[in-house]
């Protein structure tokens, strides 16, 4: 850009400012002529007849991109929640189909054994989900073995409220209870949402 161009562009620039000034809107003059310097100072292909005119263009531009970003932005959070939904439905019809097997295997298996044999078939392994662990009597005698173990504080902070059980590793196939005492640390919610964040 020349000098001369230069100066109409920067003179330009300082009625727009002045326009907005005095029309108290909220726009920046320096974008509002960046944006129309970029397109020949053209509005619609026609040269703009007063500042007036141009300014209001652009607050019809503007004001149509801010819908637009707003539709599209909820465009997705829609795309994103009917996703999870489906997600979850598949997951759990997964779930129940897996029980559904394991239950049938489980009912044929018992009526071919004996009575000992019948109550080892009934405590089998089965998959649960993470939520079925945690309500399982299982885990809440692990949970309070290690919160004695432990001290029933944080390991953290010291703090004795709202304690919980952290796994720093997960091993594939082991229940939450299936691990040492050396392997899980109790924290307090604050340090377990911490503690996830960081990982």
């Amino acid at each position: 850009m020349n000098k001369e161009k230069l100066n109409a562009y920067l003179e330009r620039m300082q009625k727009i400012k002045d326009y907005i000034t005095s029309k108290g809107l909220d726009l920046d003059g320096k974008i509002v002529a960046r944006y129309f310097r970029k397109r020949g100072w053209l509005i619609k292909g026609v040269p703009f007849v007063s500042i007036e005119q141009l300014v209001e263009h652009y607050i019809k531009v503007d004001n149509f991109l801010k819908i637009r970003q707003e539709r599209n932005k909820n465009r997705r959070e829609k795309r994103k929640e009917k996703k999870k939904e489906i997600d979850k439905r598949r997951k759990d019809e997964y779930f129940r189909k897996l029980r559904e097997e394991c239950k049938g295997r489980v009912e044929i298996a018992i009526k071919k054994k004996t009575q000992k044999e019948r109550d080892s078939i009934i405590n089998m392994r089965r998959p649960l989900s993470y939520e079925e662990q945690l309500v399982d009597k299982r885990w809440k005698e692990f949970r309070e073995k290690v919160l004695n173990h432990n001290g029933k504080k944080c390991e953290n902070c010291g703090s004795v409220r709202n304690l919980q059980i952290h796994h720093p590793r997960y091993v594939e196939g082991h229940y939450a209870w299936e691990y040492g005492i050396d392997e899980v640390v109790v924290l307090c919610d604050k340090c377990h949402k911490l503690m996830h964040s960081i990982n």
